[in-house]
């Protein structure tokens, strides 16, 4: 009886979490409503989630909330003798759905410190990754920047190269360079764990995620600012008159002249992904005269990875801006998002191996966790939604 019931009141949970984040479908929304009529309970309880000061309120209450005593105390009372069968029934449908409603706010919010025991060994900590990059200068000499001191890094070609004290890379120009110099390249690097933050020499401002890599001239002197871009990275482009600016991937090009945006082209993903924020942004797929499509603020072009270039189509769709740049902003920020996406970004920031034991289900996850966290905090976290994780050495085993 327990079990169908906590089955019942995951079920619950996962409606008013897709009602919270507006996806409700027709055949939900009514069983929602046959739920919220079976109890005086529920609809008071569906009232209080949807409002924000409550989850709020709630989040305050459960940083000191001891969950193992309160089950003692709950077990106690269901053994008690003077209580009827009906009477514990019921009361266990409504403790079933609190209990989940409860994991309702922790998924939304992830500040709980959570009490529940768990399989993770917590042996070794999984530090969360940083701003670590390479950068390989014209020459081919390649620079650390974890450890590199700030100041100037390089001078080449009219242009001097700076870390700043808050970690960034900043390309500046030198007053007295010659025009004639020749165009030289640089390449910033970020491993699995590390992500920079690097403004190029026409004041375009670019944010590179983990495994990523982006090649650029150290001027930009033609008539076209191209750079070559492989994973993902959020770019707020300077605008300059008659100017374009690219971004190549293997198989894309975006064109734009002064906008925010990001691109995710990771090899390991089904497609590559371009975001506009603000601004105008055309997608094209690379060779084509054909393929592209023209975006507006809110909407994500994706073009799928497969090698078949002549079936290749762009789809648009609109998205959630603050989804896709949460990993700019210091969140992992999901909605409906599968087990599979989203341990492939746990293993680039975390810079480990995943690995599924069997078949893997249809999980989807809502909700937003600080990427500060260390791994086994965060897989704590996802544990609440069925999955069972174990770590060995860099390698996080999955299974149901």
């Amino acid at each position: 009886m327990a079990g169908q019931e906590i089955l019942r009141a995951d079920r619950i949970i996962h409606l008013i979490s897709r009602q919270i984040n507006g996806t409700l479908s027709d055949t939900e929304e009514q069983e929602l409503l046959q739920w919220r009529a079976e109890l005086p309970g529920n609809e008071k309880l569906y009232t209080d989630l949807l409002d924000a000061d409550y989850r709020n309120s709630m989040m305050v209450k459960m940083q000191a909330y001891d969950a193992e005593s309160s089950l003692e105390r709950l077990k106690a009372q269901m053994h008690s003798p003077a209580k009827s069968i009906l009477h514990w029934s019921a009361y266990l449908r409504v403790a079933c759905v609190v209990l989940a409603a409860t994991f309702l706010v922790f998924y939304l919010y992830t500040k709980l410190t959570f009490h529940k025991k768990s399989e993770i060994s917590t042996n070794k900590i999984i530090s969360p990754g940083g701003s670590r990059a390479t950068l390989t200068l014209a020459d081919g000499s390649v620079i650390n920047l974890d450890d590199a001191g700030n100041g100037e890094l390089a001078k080449q070609s009219g242009i001097i190269v700076r870390k700043t004290s808050d970690g960034q890379l900043v390309y500046q120009t030198v007053s007295n360079h010659s025009e004639n110099e020749p165009v030289t390249y640089n390449e910033i690097k970020t491993p699995n764990g590390g992500q920079y933050r690097v403004i190029l020499p026409d004041g375009t401002e670019v944010w590179l995620n983990a495994a990523s890599s982006l090649h650029y001239p150290t001027r930009f002197t033609s008539p076209e600012r191209h750079v070559s871009l492989n994973g993902e990275a959020y770019f707020e482009v300077k605008k300059q008159d008659g100017k374009s600016f690219f971004v190549d991937t293997e198989n894309q090009q975006v064109q734009v002249l002064g906008t925010h945006f990001n691109v995710n082209g990771y090899e390991d993903e089904e497609f590559v992904k371009t975001t506009l924020l603000e601004g105008s942004v055309k997608v094209k797929l690379s060779g084509s005269k054909n393929v592209e499509a023209i975006l507006k603020p809110g909407q994500q072009a994706q073009l799928s990875q497969s090698t078949d270039l002549q079936a290749s189509k762009i789809s648009i769709q609109e998205v959630d801006t603050e989804n896709v740049i949460s990993w700019k902003n210091g969140y992992f920020k999901f909605d409906n998002i599968s087990l599979q996406e989203l341990m492939r970004q746990i293993s680039r920031w975390y810079d480990v191996e995943v690995v599924y034991e069997g078949p893997v289900k249809d999980y989807e996850f809502v909700g937003q966790i600080e990427r500060s966290a260390n791994l086994t905090k965060v897989l704590k976290v996802l544990e609440l939604g069925g999955v069972h994780f174990r770590i060995e050495g860099k390698k996080i085993i999955i299974n149901d």
